[in-house]
């Protein structure tokens, strides 16, 4: 009784105060006022702005945020608010339900796992690589968003897998995520696009993919042949206005051994030369596009 009177009354208003709204770097509190004749708090209608010292939100995302929020609000949608909790409690998420469906042959495996390729399909003697798989990939935004749903495509080195759902940013047209279940059993020959692919990084992936610059050299002169009356000038039609791109990619693990001066071919762009190998995450290797003389990727012959 003595700590209760004493003590505790006079500090009860510091504990377990109710508040309004979200807690973020400050929140509203419900004042209240202490009845010495019934030893209770009680409301007094007002509401006090106060600065946020009484919660683990010191990196600022405990309130409405404009980007964080809604990204967190799909992926409980998407995902659930637990991973290791039973579906009686957490219900029933579209990962149990493509887990559930999948042949046991067709299952991605959980873990990012190594296979044994050609590092050519056309040159043997090149020996073998290191092309890593996993549930979760990477794929060229220029290819998913030709992708419709229920389509199915072909995962070059893979096999053919279904797509099941495609979820896309209206605002800058483009796909944030595809869903698919593996469909090994399909017909390589019958599907329209053979897609590309990378294992994405992750807690799975034991060997991180690697930062590359893709240096693409273009032609000086844009025009097959020049005539004699075709004047040389700074704005003269036949000049490429645009002889230099750098794209930022990734690469697969294995490129990292790849010493400069070496030689290798991405696919569906063509050859690249090493000019600054792989040294560390932070600096990215710098590949240069090697012309081939058949006006393929980086041409870009304008109308004269």
């Amino acid at each position: 009784d003595l700590y209760e009177r004493r003590f505790f009354s006079w500090i009860a208003d510091t504990f377990n105060r109710p508040i309004t709204g979200e807690a973020g770097g400050t929140v509203l509190v419900k004042e209240r006022a202490f009845n010495r004749a019934t030893g209770e708090h009680e409301m007094t209608g007002r509401d006090l702005r106060c600065i946020n010292l009484g919660s683990y939100n010191y990196l600022g995302f405990g309130g409405c945020d404009e980007i964080c929020t809604p990204a967190v609000l799909r992926s409980v949608d998407e995902h659930g608010t637990s991973t290791g909790a039973p579906r009686a409690e957490c219900g029933t998420r579209d990962v149990h339900l493509e887990l559930e469906r999948a042949d046991g042959a067709d299952a991605p495996p959980l873990c990012a796992e190594a296979r044994s390729l050609p590092a050519h399909k056309k040159a043997p003697e090149l020996g073998m690589k290191l092309k890593w798989y996993s549930s979760s990939l990477l794929l060229d935004q220029t290819d998913a968003a030709l992708i419709a749903d229920g389509e199915e495509v072909t995962l070059m080195d893979w096999g053919n897998a279904i797509v099941t759902q495609i979820t896309r940013d209206t605002a800058a047209g483009s796909v944030t995520r595809l869903r698919a279940r593996l469909h090994l059993a399909g017909d390589v020959k019958a599907t329209k696009k053979k897609l590309t692919w990378l294992c994405a990084d992750g807690p799975q992936m034991p060997m991180p993919n690697v930062r590359v610059e893709l240096v693409d050299i273009d032609h000086l002169i844009c025009k097959d042949s020049l005539e004699e009356d075709d004047a040389l000038s700074a704005d003269a039609p036949f000049l490429n206005k645009c002889t230099k791109e750098t794209h930022a990619a990734l690469a697969e693990p294995g490129v990292r051994t790849l010493q400069r001066g070496e030689t290798l071919q991405v696919e569906r762009r063509g050859y690249y030369i090493v000019d600054r190998p792989y040294t560390r995450p932070a600096d990215p290797m710098r590949l240069i596009f090697v012309p081939d003389g058949k006006n393929m990727y980086g041409y870009r012959k304008p109308q004269l």
